[in-house]
């Protein structure tokens, strides 16, 4: 459980239509440029994993910082979908990288479940890490806008070659 009562969150949209928030945070590096990809991957084996358990997520968003990848779901029960988010990463070989927590509305923060005594989950959540991994996305995105560029010209060489 957390210690002590971490600075309150922002607000997050599912909280103000009524449902439940869970996160799940993978504490594994990522190698730079492939952050985008990994958090794609975690989010489609999370949702995947969750559904196959009779839990409909209402909503899926994610984060990533320097050794960390989050992902997290809205839900309208939140113990069966707790259970079903433990179940998909211990099935995913992922439990001994995970930390689990879901938003306690009474007392404003976050509750870890998994594990026993980590540090508070909303260290993820912080202001920093957000524009951290916003200039990480900019980055990606310009790299991979760089590469099509290239490939482009490339293709467009070859057939003015071809000609």
């Amino acid at each position: 459980m957390n210690a002590g009562r971490p600075v309150s969150p922002e607000p997050l949209g599912a909280l103000a239509e009524g449902d439940e928030l869970i996160g799940v945070a993978l504490l594994a590096p990522i190698p730079p440029g492939s952050v985008m990809f990994a958090m794609a991957i975690l989010r489609v084996a999370m949702w995947a994993g969750v559904r196959a358990k009779g839990i409909e997520p209402c909503e899926t968003g994610g984060l990533f910082g320097t050794g960390f990848t989050l992902w997290t779901m809205s839900t309208q029960d939140r113990n069966p979908a707790l259970r079903a988010v433990l179940q998909t990463i211990k099935e995913l070989g992922l439990l001994e990288l995970c930390e689990v927590a879901f938003y306690d509305r009474a007392e404003a923060y976050w509750r870890t479940i998994h594990p026993y005594g980590a540090a508070p989950f909303d260290r993820f959540l912080s202001e920093v890490n957000i524009k951290t991994a916003l200039q990480q996305v900019h980055t990606e995105l310009a790299a991979a806008q760089a590469r099509q560029k290239a490939l482009k010209s490339a293709a467009q060489r070859q057939e003015g070659e071809g000609s």
